[in-house]
């Protein structure tokens, strides 16, 4: 891929949706439950990330809101929504998947995710060569589709 740049606008738009995308992705439930303690009433201790993820749920008066008044028409949690929109993504072009993949959920670096992709090619003996611009560019379009689809 030629190096391209973005404008700066289109760049100020990539970095709000990377930051948007991640935080919604990173809502699913927690994979750690417990801590390796015991809390005041003799009971193994909530890890911080699920007693928050179970909280989410509670207005500040303490009682459980549903979120029946809450809901779109569509699918009400954004989280589903962005997994299914990066599913989608990645039937459609799976080269912006895994350049947004690597860019939201695993927090890789525009120049190493081309450096990644490169030296892929060259392992399975293809023509393409990726700059951090182009890349750039392939993020771009993955993070607006993704965000169209939401």
């Amino acid at each position: 891929m030629d190096d391209y740049q973005l404008p700066e606008n289109a760049a100020a738009s990539v970095d709000e949706w990377v930051r948007f995308l991640s935080h919604h992705w990173k809502q699913e439930v927690p994979n750690k439950i417990h801590v390796r303690q015991i809390d005041a009433g003799g009971a193994p201790e909530w890890s911080p990330e699920f007693a928050r993820w179970v909280d989410r749920g509670y207005e500040e008066d303490g009682r459980w809101d549903s979120g029946a008044k809450k809901r779109a028409p569509r699918n009400p949690e954004l989280r589903l929504r962005a997994t299914r929109a990066f599913r989608k993504l990645r039937k459609k072009n799976i080269r912006e998947f895994e350049v947004l993949y690597r860019t939201v959920v695993l927090g890789v670096s525009i120049t190493d995710t081309a450096e990644w992709l490169t030296q892929r090619a060259i392992r399975n003996n293809k023509p393409e060569r990726y700059t951090p611009g182009g890349v750039q560019v392939l993020l771009y379009s993955a993070a607006h589709k993704v965000m169209s689809w939401l």
